[in-house]
């Protein structure tokens, strides 16, 4: 896999001269013979923000607080997901579908032994939490290993910001990989991933900004061309020290 660098620079001010405004490098893809993917598991990881950041998402903060929404454009709809994590083992979320139907959401929790979702009409359904799926036996050293763990949410489709190793599996060895340094978002530094996709379904394009202190996707837009067909974004996000003592109560003991 070659690396090919690309420098930026950016005019701030005549004064304070010129300045690095963000770094940006591509990465062209080679083909793996074993998944048929462009891009082998090794050259996917080994870009700095994924194998330092983005492999362990999970363990790099304890609590999370956040609102997510998705803009699908194909079907003209907002949708929202207010989430509360405490990893490795609890989360509530509130999935709003529509946001133009405020009062129509379903709602999931995880006291970190039962899992509970009430739905629409208030009924409740029962499950065990999800745990760390074992290895595959084949292909194993050519697969990155999803961590199931307690947070892994069964509502609110935002697995893929909360787990960027899904993605490290499927979307980022799918085509060329353009990786920009020395962006912000939400006040937080971050790294934005682009990549060009070569056989996807899910259109020609995608881009993810990366949290540089834990590795969560921020944002992720998905383009047809240069239509834009999905943005999943958060909108608030903070990783308090705690979360309140009941955060996790289950509806129904």
């Amino acid at each position: 896999m070659k690396m090919k660098k690309l420098v930026t620079f950016a005019i701030i001010g005549l004064a304070a001269g010129i300045s690095i405004a963000s770094i940006s490098y591509s990465v062209n893809g080679t083909t793996s013979n074993k998944l048929n993917f462009v891009n082998t598991k090794e050259k996917v990881i080994s870009i700095p923000i994924i194998k330092e950041k983005v492999l362990n998402a999970n363990n790099n903060y304890k609590f999370l607080e956040g609102t997510v929404i998705r803009t699908n454009n194909q079907n003209n709809r907002k949708s929202k997901t207010s989430l509360w994590i405490a990893q490795p083992n609890n989360f509530k979320v509130q999935f709003t579908p529509n946001i133009d139907k405020p009062d129509e959401f379903i709602e999931s929790v995880n006291n970190g032994t039962e899992v509970q979702t009430k739905n629409k009409d208030k009924s409740i359904q029962k499950s065990k939490p999800m745990k760390e799926a074992p290895a595959p036996k084949v292909d194993s050293d050519d697969v990155v290993i999803p961590n199931y763990n307690g947070t892994f949410l069964p509502i609110g489709d935002v697995n893929e910001l909360l787990h960027p190793e899904l993605v490290t599996q499927t979307v980022f060895r799918e085509g060329d990989i353009t990786v920009t340094e020395g962006l912000s978002f939400l006040d937080r530094k971050v790294t934005k991933v682009s990549v060009t996709l070569v056989q996807s379904k899910l259109g020609t394009s995608a881009e993810y900004l990366i949290d540089n202190e834990t590795g969560i996707f921020l944002k992720i837009v998905r383009y047809d061309q240069d239509k834009v067909l999905d943005t999943y974004e958060f909108i608030d996000i903070k990783f308090p020290e705690k979360l309140k003592d009941n955060a996790f109560a289950l509806f129904n003991n």
